[in-house]
């Protein structure tokens, strides 16, 4: 998990335009990728995390099934936190380069406006609802990239 500045922030504009608190207003783009193994406990916990400025929350999904994007589409919609965000399922043409590709492709396509963008993996599991804010607050006083700690899962395998 790792929070990547889109745009060159600016306090100095950012007060001049009359904010006040740059930290709770900039936006923020939440990249989630998966390729058939889309998590809905990640997800859940993603959608869970509060921030007081513009949220997009993401799926590049690289798997090749339709049926289960029009299930991950119908899982964000119905998901109790789903009005907090704007949501949006995308999927490229052709699976090239990997993940890296992948972050590209929707580097590529993604609207200019969104400010930060904060880089999942399918596994990705936040713990802290205040981990968004608190790493967007990193990134006002100066921190280039924020990177978070993905702790283990245990599960029954």
């Amino acid at each position: 998990v790792c929070l990547l500045p889109l745009q060159r922030f600016d306090e100095r504009r950012d007060r001049r335009l009359g904010s006040d608190s740059p930290a709770r207003t900039r936006s923020v783009a939440i990249l989630y990728l998966t390729a058939g193994d889309f998590d809905v406990e990640a997800v859940g916990s993603l959608l869970r995390l509060e921030h007081e400025g513009p949220k997009l929350f993401l799926v590049h999904d690289d798997g090749g099934d339709e049926t289960a994007r029009a299930r991950i589409r119908r899982y964000l919609e119905n998901h109790p936190y789903s009005g907090q965000w704007e949501l949006e399922v995308w999927h490229r043409p052709q699976r090239l380069g990997g993940k890296a590709g992948a972050v590209n492709w929707v580097l590529d396509r993604l609207d200019p406006s969104w400010d930060l963008l904060l880089l999942c993996d399918c596994d990705s599991i936040a713990l802290d609802p205040q981990a968004l804010t608190k790493a967007v607050g990193f990134q006002n006083h100066g921190t280039p990239v924020v990177q978070n700690h993905s702790p283990p899962r245990v599960t029954d395998r």
